[in-house]
């Protein structure tokens, strides 16, 4: 018991130490270049995970002006995201989002869903996409929903999904 005490211990000095501060700080701050990089090439040529990085980047973006705490990707159930992506369904519903997680046995308290159509603005970018749904009254209310703790993306030529959840 003793030795993990010692270990947790040390743990915390090493993290509080300003050397370890500092490099928590490089490489936040490499994130944020990393995602600003990302942010400017469209959509529709980024990875799929560049697509989550910059996606989750975006959204707590705006979910930070407002005071919002910042979402998780849960990328256990992205697969659900990114199968109704695939399918290249421009049209939801509560009722299918509902069937599609108890289908995959998602156990979840809340839900809401994003869709946005890029197929027809291939140079979209993200943030791009992201201010859209700020501007739409019914897509900010899930953008900003304080029942959300996750959030879900999926992408497939031009069509992001975002699922917002929290189990």
């Amino acid at each position: 018991m003793k030795k993990w005490a010692s270990i947790f211990l040390t743990a915390i000095a090493l993290h509080t130490t300003p050397g370890v501060q500092e490099l928590k700080a490089q490489t936040s701050d490499k994130l944020v270049l990393v995602t600003q990089a990302l942010d400017i090439i469209p959509a529709v040529n980024l990875s799929f995970d560049q697509l989550q990085v910059v996606t989750l980047d975006q959204i707590n973006k705006a979910r930070s002006l407002y005071n919002k705490a910042p979402l998780q990707i849960d990328t256990i159930l992205s697969k659900i995201a990114q199968d109704y992506a695939n399918k290249q369904i421009f049209e939801h519903t509560p009722e299918d989002l509902k069937t599609r997680l108890e289908n995959e046995l998602y156990p979840y308290k809340y839900a809401s869903e994003n869709i946005s159509d890029l197929s027809h603005a291939p140079s979209a970018t993200i943030s791009l996409a992201i201010k859209w749904q700020e501007e739409s009254f019914l897509h900010n209310k899930n953008l900003l929903n304080e029942k959300a703790s996750y959030v879900w993306i999926g992408f497939c030529e031009g069509i992001l999904v975002i699922i917002f959840s929290n189990k």
